[in-house]
């Protein structure tokens, strides 16, 4: 201990220096300052702590971490008076002396020499170099920490970061300590660069090749690096992995019913990015977001929350419904996001939110149950006010409003004065200008539907051709891929056309932009369409249509088509019971088909 008080003695002027070239809080004659603070005293205690200042305390408190020195949420200050003759108050080794550290830094590391060129900024790069390359994966680790320490976040702008993310790759993949991962992957999240993404990488690879190891964090620990990954958009592929973490927010879901904190949520968002999840997990989520404490969230850990359940269209019971709608009207009397100034969600309502949770119920929540008053009507009143109020930037909402758009088409609900407002020639523009193709296909869906079921609207007409014409044209034999009872029916009825009497048989979309396949053929003079009702556009473990079929299908109605639903699951078992084939072309499905033919044309 007394040679690294030695070392750091020998420190303090080029730690001065780095500070006063790189700190960007204002200095004071104090010698502790919260260093997320840029507002007074009484404003700093009156908000929750952001998850990095949790994560600040949970390395602070955790006993596997006391001995790492690990980085402060407290930012030492050095005061605009302390010089380098040694008459300062407080000198570097009095601000950091009283901390715990390693005894071991290896003697090559002791040299003051080595160490003064740790932050001498850009002309000592090629020292820092030096003195990582004789490092270990803890000792870089003691000396990272030790920067944060002194002049925050600010580190990641010198030298010494800019090396450390050279060299760290070796480190991590020779590391055996799941808490020395977890402290790389909390520094390396504190930017976004190639760099500090492949860093990341590393360590989701690192533990990929020892899952033994990824199971040993707890919650906590696998929310800083489940942060980490989604932040810098890691998708976590690995299976194994991906269990380990859907159990650990199980247990966190069951133990606070209702609550869902920052350290929660980074679980859940890796894995939607990932595309996981298990009926258990979703079964605990929707047991928490039907719960009374539910109705305390926020729009933010509400959209979270149910954007997974969206995601893997799972069917909701009437106390979500009811949730759900408690939480649209508590947004309401929460004052709405104003231009260009950051809000956080506790406070106040985001517009992002307020459209990405319309998106959300509207995949859960179908067109027979909703009733414009209850949600839609709050949700439209909100996006207008929001709208008026300048709260919306075009170049980077626009995607926002056109899926807010598409969400209440799927329950019919075409607000027309909000649509005329919103939807001009520049909103147009800067759709055609982003050249994103998803964007435009459901700005082009919302179009076609408002064509179809609100004729009134005049901008239909006037924009659908040019953004229709941007888009390239769809092929449905990739679906059948995805599909194959679909592509089994599609060649079964292909086969024998000629034996069944139907004409211009097709497997096709009947409703241009909504690129959902299904089968149409002509019939004693009328359009027959037939909707196969497989896992892939149906509520999971059901055969309800999800929101964008239920959406052809009332639109192919519109334009004339007789609708056959057909229940693949249903055809399947009678397929299976079947003893004998009547005919070479009597498939159960086609069977059903018929029958349905000769109710629909009696």
């Amino acid at each position: 201990m007394p040679s690294f008080v030695k070392m750091l003695s020998s420190w303090k002027q080029h730690c001065l220096r780095f500070s006063h070239q790189y700190m960007l809080a204002q200095r004071a004659s104090i010698t502790v300052f919260h260093k997320f603070s840029t507002h007074n005293i009484a404003e700093q205690w009156d908000r929750s702590l952001t998850f990095k200042e949790r994560s600040f305390d949970f390395f602070q408190k955790n006993e596997k971490y006391k001995d790492m020195w690990v980085p402060s949420n407290k930012m030492f200050l050095i005061p605009s008076d302390c010089g380098t003759d040694g008459q300062s108050r407080k000198t570097m080794t009095d601000l950091i002396i009283d901390f715990s550290t390693s005894d071991t830094v290896s003697n090559n590391l002791k040299n003051p020499s080595c160490y003064s060129s740790l932050i001498s900024g850009p002309s000592q790069e090629k020292n820092v170099a030096v003195v990582l390359d004789h490092c270990t994966g803890n000792e870089a680790l003691i000396m990272a920490n030790t920067l944060f320490r002194i002049v925050g976040e600010n580190f990641k702008k010198g030298a010494f970061y800019r090396n450390l993310l050279c060299k760290a790759n070796h480190w991590i993949t020779n590391c055996s300590s799941h808490q020395e991962l977890v402290l790389w992957a909390f520094l390396f999240s504190l930017e976004k660069s190639q760099q500090s993404n492949a860093c990341l990488r590393c360590i989701y690879e690192r533990f990929k090749t020892d899952v033994s190891l990824f199971q040993c964090l707890n919650a906590f620990e696998m929310s800083i690096v489940c942060n980490a990954w989604f932040t810098s958009n890691i998708i976590v592929s690995a299976k194994p992995m991906l269990r380990v973490i859907e159990n650990l927010l199980r247990e966190e879901i069951c133990l606070s019913p209702g609550v869902f904190s920052q350290e929660t949520l980074s679980m859940l968002k890796v894995l939607r990015k990932a595309g996981f999840g298990t009926d258990h997990l979703f079964e605990s989520l929707m047991s928490s977001l039907s719960s009374p404490d539910a109705r305390n969230l926020n729009l933010a850990q509400a959209t979270h929350a149910l954007a997974l359940l969206a995601d893997h269209r799972c069917l909701v019971d009437e106390n979500l419904i009811q949730n759900i709608t408690h939480l649209i009207k508590s947004a309401a009397k929460k004052p709405l996001q104003t231009p260009y100034v950051f809000m956080h969600p506790a406070r106040g309502t985001r517009i992002k939110d307020l459209t990405r949770f319309l998106w959300t119920a509207s995949c859960l929540i179908p067109t027979n149950v909703i009733s414009q008053d209850r949600i839609a009507s709050e949700i439209i009143d909100q996006v207008d006010a929001g709208w008026s109020a300048g709260s919306f930037q075009l170049d980077q909402d626009c995607h926002l409003l056109s899926d807010f758009f598409l969400s209440l088409a799927c329950w019919k609900i075409y607000p027309q004065p909000l649509i005329d407002k919103i939807i001009n020639r520049s909103f147009i523009d800067v759709v055609l200008r982003q050249r994103q193709t998803i964007r435009q296909s459901r700005l082009a869906l919302f179009l076609v539907a408002a064509q179809i079921e609100a004729s009134h609207l005049l901008l239909v007409n006037k924009f659908l051709p040019e953004i229709a014409s941007n888009l390239p044209p769809y092929k449905v034999e990739k679906e059948l891929i995805k599909r194959p009872q679909l592509a089994r029916l599609a060649g079964l009825i292909d086969r024998y056309r000629e034996e069944l009497g139907w004409e211009n048989i097709q497997c096709c979309t009947t409703v241009p932009h909504l690129n959902l396949a299904g089968l149409t053929f002509d019939y004693e003079g009328g359009k027959v369409a037939v909707e196969v009702l497989d896992s892939h556009v149906c509520m999971r473990h059901s055969n309800i249509p999800e929101r964008l079929l239920a959406l052809k299908i009332r639109l192919s109605r519109e334009l004339g088509y007789k609708v056959i639903e057909l229940d693949v699951q249903q055809t399947n078992r009678k397929e299976q019971e079947a003893e004998v084939e009547v005919h070479s072309y009597s498939d159960q499905q086609v069977a059903m088909i018929r029958k349905c033919l000769e109710k629909l044309y009696m």
